[in-house]
């Protein structure tokens, strides 16, 4: 448990639910295929948040060369600004460090705000910027936003 929440190892059946999550916080949702395929090669671990049998969000990050990337964190909006997210990051960056990991990578839009927010609090710094990054919508309602690329140290 980490807070009120009890971060848990997703698994295959569990990638359905991660998905639609995903479509809630993102312009394009990741398919329970693609969140499967990125956890195939043993380098990455998805965890999600947990209450009363209902899964808040989850977080996907992956290890490689003792770099760690948050690949994706996602909440459902009815979880948003409870702790979950924070809780998935920590358990995500205890994860990471586990795994050797000596630095977190992560990409944010530059204009989410909460997001920058809880990456900041948890002492993510700015490392350089993507502009386009992320996809705009496909109704052309939203044009492509850039992306901050933050860094983590967490040990050497």
């Amino acid at each position: 448990m980490t807070g009120n929440w009890a971060i848990i190892e997703a698994s295959a059946p569990d990638f359905e639910a991660l998905s639609v999550i995903h479509g809630q916080c993102f312009v394009r949702r990741w398919s329970a295929a693609e969140l499967r395929s990125l956890t195939t090669d043993g380098v990455a671990m998805p965890l999600m948040a947990m209450k009363d049998n209902t899964i808040a969000g989850f977080v996907l990050p992956r290890v490689v060369a003792g770099e760690a990337e948050i690949l994706t964190i996602a909440v459902a909006p009815a979880h948003q600004r409870t702790g979950a997210g924070a809780a998935l990051l920590n358990e995500a960056i205890a994860w990471a460090a586990t795994m050797g990991a000596e630095t977190v990578f992560l990409e944010v839009d530059e204009e989410n705000a909460a997001a920058l927010t809880l990456y900041r609090c948890s002492g993510f710094k700015p490392a350089g910027r993507r502009p386009g990054y992320f996809e705009a919508s496909a109704s052309g309602s939203s044009p492509a936003k850039s992306a901050l690329v933050m860094r983590l140290e967490i040990g050497k």
